[in-house]
């Protein structure tokens, strides 16, 4: 008979690759294990039920659960927190707690994704320090060589993208804000920025997807959310949606 630990484990490796496919834990199951962990208050066992709730699609009880025992976790527990985040599509949140968990645990996942957040929001010197940090932890076999271009290009399309658009990190932060909040309301699939001084300062979110409609209704719901708020009166950095173009020029770098 597998002890009480072997068998969370069990459980949460079930349920990561349950959740790294996407795929959606059904009633039974997840009623058994809800039943099996409520009362355990270990991490392991916090972890497991909270990653049961994310495939069961209630991602807001996850994120409750794992709150509650943030400041005690690992590096494993924050990951976990932090991409059940990505996948609630709530960036604005991974913008104000990523970047103390990167420093605390110096991950190459969480230095990667907290330079990510960084770019999103227009913040160049964070973004710089947590590419650093995530390339001193990469092996040559990692892509060593092309993380390094890679932060070369993105910290120069960001300064090029405040200098041609004469916006303020505030504002960069403000539009990034926004696009997010947008990005919430939609099943949207997987999207990448690209932020350049192109057409005097661009913000493009490539969208996954063959929905025009709802790259139209988006941008339309863009538009009117710059043009109600005045901070952005005198902002050139054009934001907007786009179905994913897969033409971005330069160094190919993504670490999962």
């Amino acid at each position: 008979m597998a002890s009480p630990k072997l068998k969370v484990d069990e459980r949460f490796n079930e349920l990561s690759s349950k959740w790294n496919a996407n795929q959606k834990l059904d009633d039974i199951s997840f009623i058994i294990i809800k039943n099996e962990l409520s009362e355990d208050k270990s991490l392991q066992a916090v972890s497991t039920l909270a990653l049961a709730y994310a495939t069961y699609s209630k991602l807001d009880k996850a994120i409750e659960l794992l709150e509650e025992s943030l400041p005690h976790g690992d590096a494993n527990y924050a990951t976990l927190y932090c991409s059940i985040l990505y996948r609630q599509v709530n960036t604005r949140k991974l913008n104000r707690v990523i970047y103390e968990l990167a420093n605390n645990f110096d991950t190459k996942w969480l230095t990667y994704h907290a330079a990510g957040v960084a770019y999103a929001f227009g913040k160049i010197s964070l973004c710089n320090e947590f590419l650093d940090k995530h390339i001193r932890l990469l092996s040559n076999d990692e892509g060593r060589e092309a993380a390094m271009k890679y932060k070369d290009e993105v910290l120069s399309d960001m300064a090029s993208a405040y200098e041609k658009s004469g916006c303020t990190s505030e504002q960069y932060e403000l539009i990034g804000s926004i696009v997010e909040k947008i990005k919430s309301q939609h099943e949207v699939p997987s999207a990448k920025i690209e932020v350049s001084g192109d057409g005097g300062g661009s913000y493009v979110v490539d969208i996954d997807t063959d929905d025009v409609g709802m790259i139209v209704k988006m941008n339309k719901q863009l538009a009117e959310a710059i043009c109600m708020d005045e901070r952005l009166d005198n902002c050139n950095l054009i934001a907007r949606f786009t179905p994913d173009r897969h033409k971005k020029p330069g160094v190919s770098y993504v670490y999962n």
